[in-house]
């Protein structure tokens, strides 16, 4: 008897779980429906009092969120959603103190609850907290895959321009290089305006152990080129850019042809355009491991060729370097320095030819003047003729 007690016993319970769990499911089906429905159902279901507690604050009616909202954390006490409903609603009725302390108690049991960290990092922008607003803003940005459109992107751009103590914690915070970090840094350096704030976050990663890359800084580099500041331009370079090396304000840089492009116009801009390609290559007869530039022309077309920004204060120069022409005329390849962006021409070198397989020395002289020729264009231009031809000239060892 005992034996078949216990076995009714067992059965009963299995089935109590079992009517539980379809009870369960169908409120939780239901509730994403018919809140009412649900609470009919299954009355205290968690689901279903959550549901109609953000469909009472979707009303305008913070009470009746408020009391489902108790509702539901009386079942699931841990119900995240229960808790941010019940935050809202706390605000909403002007209990901001008690609202804030339910959002920070639900946004530490998820990360993931967007809404929830929304708010906090309003909240703590607010309150001038900036440590805890880059980690919400971190949470935000680590959960959309196109984080150049999300909002909070916007947020932190500003941020990092008139919130002066949003830096350090956000410089902090990238680099730990979190997957949003390349993104937002072209964001930041490419806005108008923030010119600032970009810099001073740039300068504090340079400093530390994760140093911004060119990629990184080039954005803002290329925007005050682009706005013709070009000493702030060039000084930023230096201080920011990988590929700077401490030589003198404004001088050329890179007079061998061994390094590629940074992405900013402070160093050799080389592209292929029609009529000509441009490689680096080693300098035959020279100096073992010395490294030129070799372009190609086809003598009719007028492609844009190799070009680098310098920034020299005004007075008297001198630019030299090598070339030696491998094959067709010497004459359709003339190096010019003129004012940036578009200023007027300051020297061309003269156009001369000579025996093919020899290197010789070249050099022209011109003036920065006092004003106006902040930046100048070093820049290889080509001669065309009114036929195609076949031209090739190595260039290599420029300085000033």
């Amino acid at each position: 008897m005992r034996g078949a007690a216990a076995r009714l016993f067992a059965l009963l319970a299995c089935l109590a779980l079992a009517l539980d769990a379809l009870s369960l499911g169908l409120s939780q089906t239901v509730a994403r429906v018919s809140p009412a429905l649900a609470l009919r159902l299954r009355p205290g279901s968690a689901a279903a009092s959550t549901t109609g507690a953000e469909q009472r604050l979707a009303a305008q009616d913070p009470t009746g969120a408020h009391r489902l909202a108790l509702q539901a954390l009386a079942r699931d006490p841990a119900n995240v959603v229960g808790l941010r409903v019940l935050g809202l609603s706390l605000e909403a009725q002007g209990r901001e103190t008690a609202a804030e302390q339910v959002m920070r108690l639900a946004g530490r049991l998820s990360w993931r609850d967007g809404t929830t960290q929304a708010w906090l990092l309003q909240n703590s922008l607010l309150a001038g907290n900036a440590s805890d607003a880059v980690l919400r803003a971190d949470s935000l940005l680590r959960r959309t895959e196109d984080s150049d459109s999300s909002p909070v992107t916007g947020i932190l751009t500003a941020g990092a321009q008139f919130l002066p103590g949003l830096r350090g914690p956000l410089a902090q915070r990238l680099a730990l290089d979190p997957p949003w970090r390349t993104r937002f840094l072209i964001r930041l350096g490419s806005t108008p305006g923030v010119e600032e704030g970009a810099r001073q976050v740039l300068t504090m990663l340079r400093r530390g152990s994760s140093p911004p890359t060119a990629q990184e800084t080039a954005p803002l580099i290329n925007q005050l080129v682009g706005h013709r500041q070009f000493i702030q331009a060039h000084a930023d370079w230096e201080d920011l850019s990988p590929a700077s090396r401490s030589s003198g304000r404004g001088s050329l840089r890179d007079g061998q042809f061994r390094e590629a492009s940074d992405g900013t116009p402070f160093t050799w801009t080389l592209q292929d355009g029609v009529g000509a390609s441009q490689d680096r290559t080693p300098a035959p007869d020279l100096v073992s491991g010395m490294m030129a530039l070799s372009v190609t022309y086809d003598g009719y077309a007028t492609p844009d060729l190799a070009r680098q920004l310098l920034v020299l204060p005004p007075g008297p120069r001198v630019l030299s370097w090598r070339e030696r022409l491998e094959e067709g005329d010497g004459r359709l390849l003339n190096w010019r320095v003129s004012c940036a962006p578009s200023g007027p021409v300051l020297a061309t070198s003269a156009a001369q030819t000579g025996p093919a397989g020899l290197w010789r020395t070249r050099q022209v002289a011109f003036t920065v003047p006092a004003s106006g020729c902040e930046g100048q264009w070093l820049q290889l231009i080509p001669s065309s003729g009114d036929r195609h031809s076949s031209n090739t000239m190595l260039f290599t060892d420029f300085s000033l």
